[in-house]
């Protein structure tokens, strides 16, 4: 017996599996696979089989002892998706002050494409704050 998380897009047997998906393979030749656990431990759990002596892949639903070692092993390999605002905000600072309303002066008032154009100006010392540099 064989459980292992499919790292990848899995092929068995002409049968596409994704990522994260659970594969369970046992001595005699059958395959469970389960990708949806998106649900409480008390339902069944759908799972894709593969019976080799039939050579045919069929959906069913199951709560047993495979399918308890596949939320077992599901639980123990749960990828981490705590996400931290403050994290994110942090990443998103500038050095430089965000611009107001009363920033630019008005181009060509006698111009109709112009009327509404607006200048803008940087607000940081450093004019190519946003632009990385190489140096040699």
């Amino acid at each position: 017996m064989k459980i292992y998380k499919a790292l990848n897009t899995e092929y068995l047997h002409n049968k596409v599996f994704h990522m994260n998906s659970i594969i369970l393979k046992l001595d005699n030749g059958t395959i469970f696979v389960c990708n949806k656990f998106n649900h409480p431990h008390k339902y069944n759990l759908e799972l894709i089989v593969w019976l080799p002596h039939e050579k045919k892949w069929f959906r069913t639903y199951a709560k047993n002892q495979y399918t308890e070692m596949m939320w077992d092993y599901y639980r123990k390999h749960k990828p981490k998706t705590s996400y931290d605002f403050k994290k994110y905000e942090n990443m998103m600072k500038h050095s430089r002050k965000h611009k107001s309303g009363g920033s630019g002066i008005r181009l060509k008032k006698e111009n109709y494409y112009a009327r509404k154009t607006f200048t803008d100006y940087e607000c940081s010392n450093n004019p190519l704050h946003d632009f990385r540099r190489y140096y040699n």
